[in-house]
C-alpha cells in the first residue's frame, strides 16, 4: 500500500472543504427547486409540456444533496486518517460510499446535458450557438 504524506492529506482536506463551501452556497436553491420553482407548482409546469425541464431541475437538486452527504463522509474519513486513529483499510467503506454518492451526483447531471443540447425542449440552449462554440474552441485551442 502506498503511504501519502501529511501535506497531501492537508491539501485534500482543503479541496474538500472548498467543495463543501461551494455546495453549501448552492444547497438552498437546490432545496427550493425540490419544493417548487419560483413559487410555480410542479403540476402547472408539467402541464405546460416542460417535463424534461422538470426532470432536469429535480435531478440536479437531488444530486446536489447526494453530493453534500458524500463530501461530509469524505471529510470525516480523511480526518480519521490524518489523526492516525484508523487505517485506510478500516475506513475503506466510508471512502467507497463517498465516491458512490459523488458518482450518483454525476449520473444525475445527465438530464441537464440532454436538455441543454435540445432533447426534450423546443430548442436547446446550445443548439443555436453550438457552431460558434465549436469554432471558438478550435481557434483558441
Amino acid at each position: 500500500m502506498v503511504c501519502i504524506g501529511r501535506n497531501v492529506k492537508i491539501w485534500i482536506i482543503v479541496s474538500l472543504c472548498s467543495l463543501l463551501a461551494w455546495i453549501i452556497y448552492w444547497i438552498p436553491s437546490s432545496i427550493d427547486r425540490l419544493f417548487g420553482l419560483n413559487g410555480i407548482p410542479w403540476s402547472s409546469i408539467i402541464q405546460r409540456g416542460r417535463v424534461m425541464y422538470t426532470i432536469m431541475e429535480l435531478s440536479g437538486a437531488i444530486g446536489m444533496i447526494f453530493r453534500f452527504i458524500g463530501v461530509i463522509i469524505a471529510i470525516l474519513s480523511l480526518f480519521l486518517l490524518i489523526r492516525n486513529t484508523r487505517r485506510f483499510l478500516d475506513i475503506r467503506k466510508w471512502v467507497v460510499s463517498a465516491l458512490f454518492l459523488e458518482s450518483i451526483y454525476s449520473f444525475l447531471l445527465l438530464p441537464s446535458g440532454l436538455y441543454l443540447i435540445g432533447v426534450g425542449s423546443e430548442n436547446g440552449v446550445f443548439t443555436g450557438s453550438m457552431a460558434r462554440i465549436l469554432m471558438v474552441s478550435i481557434i483558441f485551442y
